[in-house]
């Protein structure tokens, strides 16, 4: 984990309130990340950093992703190519593939897509099968990325792009000509539900990266804690930042 000052290299609408930001680190490389981990952005003007995944990174380069929702990201929209912030990455634990792990689901809803999509870039030579859920067409994003390394199927809730209905729903159709050795996840609670019953009825090994409030990003403030599993049955909490945000799913309290 380090502080950057990095330099806007773009942002841009890519769906219906939903952007992706590119920023550069002028002074070298940026340390090395995992898929799933996340950064720190200060945002001018606003007191208190945000918390948002890594998207896409490399070298130099890295790209974040997120939904105007309140008055940082709508703040964030209006920054322009060349302005400095300061960034702190990377922060908490991502995904991490063994060797034996060659067929992967990667099962993503909304903005939970993006600390899935660099995954196949990072891990090369196995076999990929998305499955992406949206809303709605208008809230599309991200799938350009997976179709260049993944079998892709996107869903929406009311069908109008790909598949309607969940994704769930369509990778219970392909299970058994798949045969998925492991699958990642993450999106709302509600899908991460789901994912925890089908992997349990399914015995397929399952990581899911938690999308939860954060404040301080490194573990002090405890507001993003989780309901995780003991293995003597009692129930603790975690801090989704510092523990996460990426738990095996038998572990997790849902």
């Amino acid at each position: 984990m380090r502080d950057y000052l990095a330099e806007v290299a773009s942002n841009k609408e890519i769906a219906k309130n939903i952007y992706e930001m590119t920023l550069k680190n002028t002074d070298g490389d940026f340390e090395r990340i995992h898929c799933g981990q996340f950064l720190h952005l200060e945002i001018p003007g606003l007191l208190l950093r945000r918390p948002f995944g890594i998207y896409k990174f490399g070298g130099n380069s890295i790209s974040l992703a997120y939904a105007v929702l309140g008055k940082g990201t709508k703040e964030m929209t209006g920054l322009k190519n060349g302005e400095k912030l300061k960034v702190t990455l990377p922060l908490g634990n991502g995904f991490r593939l063994n060797d034996k792990q060659k067929k992967i689901v990667l099962l993503g809803g909304g903005m939970g897509c993006v600390p899935l999509a660099y995954i196949p870039e990072t891990y090369p030579d196995r076999d990929y099968y998305a499955f992406l859920g949206f809303s709605d067409r208008s809230r599309v994003a991200f799938v350009d990325e997976f179709e260049r390394r993944c079998d892709t199927v996107v869903c929406t809730d009311d069908g109008s792009f790909g598949c309607k209905g969940f994704p769930i729903q369509e990778l219970e159709k392909r299970l058994s000509d798949i045969g998925p050795d492991v699958i990642l996840t993450c999106g709302p609670h509600p899908m991460l539900k789901s994912a925890q019953v089908f992997a349990a009825k399914h015995c397929i090994p399952t990581y899911a990266s938690m999308e939860e409030r954060m404040g301080c990003g490194v573990g002090a403030c405890l507001v993003c804690a989780c309901r995780t599993k003991q293995k003597d049955g009692t129930v603790a909490s975690r801090r989704v930042c510092a523990d996460g945000p990426v738990f095996k799913m038998e572990e997790l309290e849902l």
